[in-house]
């Protein structure tokens, strides 16, 4: 990753997050409320009035439809560097890419300087996989953009372990592939620090950052960790690829969270979700204060969901 520089951005420099009505966007602009209380702000969104609270704070809330091009022109009017945060579609790959299209194009349309990309951690392997596919052809729609780019591949949010770990503490297991491979893990609101400074820092050129966790845990670290945070007996068992799917559900997983939570086991076996090295605490350095989440404090902070059954 290049060097990044002290918070450097013109303090009335307009800066924009997109999907602000979401969870990691919204995270975003309390990061930038909080460490640029007066920088402009816009937050589009295709669901403006859930976001009057945001507009009684002073930001500029605008509707945005990466699904209709002509409300994009309006709401990036005027901004200098934008977050574009990865939308969330069932509908397949050809229409999420060409969401991210959409709104790259409107950003060299009105004159953007920078651009953030929420992308993921795999997205650059050789042949990335489901997950990373759509990432790694936004990915190509960003460097052919001739915009300025912080592309932020995001590890996988530890947030998952909310849906993983209330079923292994009701049954006492933790389904994993043979093999020690590793996971790491992020925080979302890391990498919602991690954002908000690639918008604050004054970065002009073309990066592409890893945000990730600093700790990589196998299973059965994982549930040694989870069964002294939670207070809960859970041991890792290590189960066949094909019977994985079967596993989790015996946990009380649905068919569908049963089948991908299997294939994240896979590839975690496979070594493919650790991640060597990361970005994320040289781009905090933008944000006073501002310090990773090991795994221990996510699972303390979050000790009550994760017992939950």
């Amino acid at each position: 990753m290049n060097a990044i520089p002290p918070v450097s951005t013109n303090p009335r420099e307009l800066l924009l997050v997109s999907g602000a009505s979401g969870a990691l966007a919204r995270q975003t602009i309390e990061q930038l409320l909080r460490h640029r209380p007066d920088a402009p702000l816009i937050a589009a969104t295709r669901h403006p009035d859930q976001l009057a609270d945001l507009a009684a704070r002073g930001v500029s809330v605008r509707f945005a439809d990466f699904d209709r091009p002509a409300s994009l022109d309006a709401a990036f009017a005027g901004a200098s560097r934008m977050l574009l945060v990865s939308t969330n579609t069932t509908e397949g790959s050809a229409r999420r890419i060409a969401q991210h299209r959409q709104a790259i194009e409107a950003a060299q349309r009105q004159g953007l300087r920078h651009l953030a990309y929420t992308s993921f951690a795999t997205a650059g392997a050789a042949q990335p996989g489901p997950v990373a596919a759509d990432h790694a052809a936004t990915e190509r729609l960003l460097r052919d953009s001739g915009l300025g780019v912080s592309i932020l591949r995001n590890a996988f949010y530890a947030e998952m372990l909310r849906m993983t770990l209330p079923l292994a503490c009701a049954s006492g297991e933790l389904p994993c592939a043979p093999g020690r491979g590793r996971m790491t893990w992020v925080a979302r609101a890391d990498c919602a620090a991690a954002a908000a400074a690639a918008l604050l820092d004054g970065f002009e050129g073309r990066r592409t950052c890893t945000v990730a966790g600093e700790e990589s845990l196998d299973a059965h670290a994982l549930a040694a960790l989870a069964s002294e945070v939670l207070g809960v007996p859970i041991a890792a068992v290590e189960t066949p690829p094909d019977q994985l799917a079967q596993a989790w559900a015996r946990c009380g997983a649905s068919p569908g969270m049963a089948a991908l939570f299997a294939g994240i086991d896979g590839a975690t076996a496979r070594g493919e979700m650790e991640i060597r090295g990361s970005d994320l605490r040289a781009l905090l350095k933008a944000l006073p204060g501002a310090e990773p989440t090991s795994l221990r404090a996510f699972l303390q902070a979050h000790r009550a969901a994760l017992r939950a059954v």
